[in-house]
Parts: structure tokens; C-alpha cells; sequence
């Protein structure tokens, strides 16, 4: 039996438990109310967590002036956080300290600068924005996997999360969220031009975020689904297969770039070294001894940081063994995760982990599933807020100006 009491997924049959497609209405408008109509739960905590983050984050910066405190001890809610980086390549250009930072919510801030709109804002709306549009894709795609109920409850528990003010202040995150789940969406209509929109933003992706290329690993599993199934034409392989040619030539436009600009193509490698990160093969071995020891040695932050690694890596677990669907797709978003995990804990450092943890979909698709459970759904909803607020207000108090 799957999880939750649901039929054990088969080789490559269509799952039992999702639910069959309605007839589409007729109509643009009308596909439109329905699509809103079954997804409903998804806008309304897309809306909630967001006016949550702004309240919070906007009272907490309201409060610090009213109360007059220390520059240096806050930082304004539309600059918290990493802005100061971003800003930084929009405003000067890349340098070898700075290409950390991957270059598509940069352009997007210095293109806003450009026509009048201050950078924070540009940031904000298009981060927002994908946030929304990544969110309802999150959900989509889940449905063939968890069934409807359970990838509903695992968006909703994505945009609620503590860590999710991430998608809305000047970060990547509601970038890469918007750009795989668009991707993986577009390459599964199994068109030519919907393949080549795919490839399109499989590689602004890659370019949003190291682990954006990793959603080539998802796509190829949809080709080979698609190619398995015999739904896909001869003219869209070669789509597909040009759109995948498209995630490493973003990535040796960016090295070409960086060259241009620096003189050094591994720039964004090199520039770890800042952060006292350096990517090795033991470097998960590493990071999860140091959590441990520190753990034990009484910081609760490296604990959280422990519990979401390891947190994550059992949704992937499950998701693996207990969702039903394509077994080439499963295969794939399967590996998209556990490379997303691995990569960060390859700098050998257990750094913002439940960040990262975001952006891996299966890991809230199985967490959606477990929320079956009333206790445990009534105790996310209630806790996960909670724990938001908290976490907009130490972006906004307590660093450094």
C-alpha cells in the first residue's frame, strides 16, 4: 500500500489515486475559473503567507525607527537579507569577490533601475510574482504523484513554511521556484514549441541558482517517459533534445561571461573561498560531522539545520518508495533532490539548509501526503506561521547594517 492508505504505484501506469481530468470547459475564462476554482487553497495561502511576511516584516522595520534604534543593529525590510549582494553586481558589474551571485535577478534589478523602478521593487515583484506562478505549478505537477488533496496541502505548506520569507524578499528563490515548475509543466505537452519554451526556462534557471540545472534531470526523465509512452513526435525529440542543449550553454555564457568581466570563468567557484565554502566530495561528510558536533555542543541552529537535512532526505525516501506515476519521472525528480541537497553540503558547510530544502518539491509532496493526518495538518497550520513571523522578524533585526 502507498502512503496514506492509497494503491502502490506500478511500473509506469497512471497513478489510481489522481483524480481523472474534468472535461475542459469551454473557453478561455471559463479553463481559467476552473483551474482557480480546484486550486483555490493554494491562492489563498499564497495571499495569507504573503500578507504575513509584509505585515511582519514592514511592522518590524516600522518599530526599529519608532523606537530609534541603532542603524547598525536592523536593516530595512526591502534591503534584509542578501539584497546588499545582489545590488551590488546590478549596480558595479561582477568583480572576482562578487560573482558568487548568478546573474538573472541582478539583470532584472538593473533593467527596473534602468526604466525608473528602484531595484528592491523589481526584485520584489518578479520574486512575488514566480512565487505565485511556481506555487500553483508545485501543486500541478504533485497531482500525479500524491493526488490532488495532498499536493494542495504540500503548496500550501510551502508557502507557509518558516523559511519561506525567502521567496519574498531580494533572493532566487521565487526565481527558481517559478522557473523549474514552468519548465517541467511546458516539457510535459510534449510539443515542439512547448519543449523549446521548456529548454528557455531550464536555462534562465541555471543561471538563477547553481542547482538550476539540476532540472535538466527532470526533463530528460519526462523524454524518457514521453518517449516510452510513444506520445511524442520525431520533430519534438529534436526540440526536446535542443532545449537540453540549452541548460550547459547558459551555463559557458556565464563562464564566458565571468572571463569578459573578471578574467577568471570559475569566478562563482572561486568566490566560495569568501564564504569559507569549498566543494569537495567528503564535503557532506563534513558538514554533517561539524552539525553534529556543534549540535551536541548546545547551538540550536545547527540542530534545525540537522533536522531539516535530514528531514528532507526522508521525504525524498518516501517520495521515492511511496508515490505512484511515471517511474522515470520519479526516478528524475528523485535525483533533482538529492542533488539538490548534496550540492550545498558539498561546501562542507550545514548553512541554510531548510532554505534549500524549498525548492525541492517531492520533499512537500510527500510532506502534503502525511498531512492525511488532521493533528498533523491542524499542527502545521498553526505552527508554521508562527515560526514565519519569527523568522521575518530576525531578518529584519539583530544583523548588521
Amino acid at each position: 500500500m502507498a502512503h496514506g492508505g492509497h494503491t502502490a504505484r506500478t511500473a509506469d501506469a497512471r497513478p489510481a489515486l489522481v483524480d481523472a481530468p474534468a472535461p475542459a470547459p469551454a473557453g478561455g475564462e471559463a479553463r481559467l475559473r476552473a483551474h482557480v476554482r480546484a486550486r483555490k487553497p493554494v491562492y489563498l495561502a499564497f495571499v495569507a503567507s504573503r500578507l504575513l511576511v509584509f505585515l511582519v516584516g514592514w511592522g518590524a522595520e516600522l518599530a526599529m525607527r519608532v523606537l530609534d534604534r541603532d542603524a547598525s543593529t536592523w536593516r530595512p525590510f526591502a534591503f534584509a537579507e542578501t539584497y546588499p549582494h545582489y545590488a551590488d553586481v546590478a549596480t558595479r558589474g561582477y568583480t572576482l569577490e562578487n560573482a558568487v551571485n548568478f546573474p538573472l535577478l541582478p539583470a532584472i534589478m538593473a533593467g527596473g533601475d534602468a526604466i525608473g523602478i528602484p531595484m528592491w521593487l523589481a526584485a520584489f515583484l518578479v520574486s512575488n510574482a514566480m512565487f505565485l506562478l511556481g506555487l500553483v505549478g508545485v501543486a500541478m505537477l504533485g497531482e500525479q504523484f500524491v493526488g490532488r488533496p495532498a499536493a494542495i496541502r504540500g503548496a500550501t505548506y510551502l508557502a507557509l513554511a518558516p523559511f519561506a520569507y525567502w521567496f519574498s524578499v531580494t533572493s532566487t528563490e521565487g526565481l527558481m521556484l517559478g522557473l523549474v515548475a514552468g519548465s517541467v509543466l511546458l516539457a510535459l505537452r510534449a510539443t515542439p514549441a512547448a519543449w523549446l519554451g521548456a529548454g528557455a526556462l531550464a536555462s534562465f534557471a541555471t543561471i538563477t541558482r547553481p542547482p538550476g540545472a539540476f532540472v535538466g534531470i527532470v526533463l530528460l526523465a519526462v523524454l524518457v517517459d514521453q518517449l516510452r509512452s510513444g506520445s511524442i513526435a520525431r520533430r519534438t525529440v529534436v526540440a526536446a533534445l535542443a532545449a537540453g542543449a540549452m541548460i550547459p550553454a547558459a551555463i559557458v555564457a556565464f563562464m564566458a561571461y565571468l572571463d569578459s568581466r573578471t578574467g577568471d570563468p570559475l569566478a562563482f567557484l572561486h568566490a566560495q573561498d569568501d564564504f569559507n565554502r569549498h566543494v569537495t566530495l567528503d564535503g557532506p561528510v563534513r558538514a554533517l560531522g561539524s552539525g553534529i558536533d556543534l549540535t551536541f555542543g548546545g547551538s540550536i541552529g545547527q540542530a534545525i539545520e540537522l533536522v531539516a537535512t535530514f528531514g528532507a532526505a526522508a521525504m525524498l525516501v518516501l517520495f521515492a518508495t511511496n508515490a505512484v506515476g511515471s517511474r522515470a519521472q520519479l526516478r528524475g525528480w528523485t535525483l533533482f533532490g538529492i542533488a539538490s541537497l548534496l550540492l550545498p553540503l558539498a561546501t562542507g558547510v550545514l548553512w541554510q539548509m531548510p532554505r534549500f530544502a524549498l525548492l525541492i518539491p517531492p520533499v512537500f509532496w510527500m510532506f502534503g501526503a502525511l498531512g492525511e493526518r488532521r493533528w498533523l495538518h491542524r499542527a502545521v497550520l498553526v505552527l508554521f506561521p508562527v515560526a514565519l513571523a519569527v523568522k521575518v522578524v530576525a531578518a529584519v533585526v539583530g544583523v548588521e547594517g
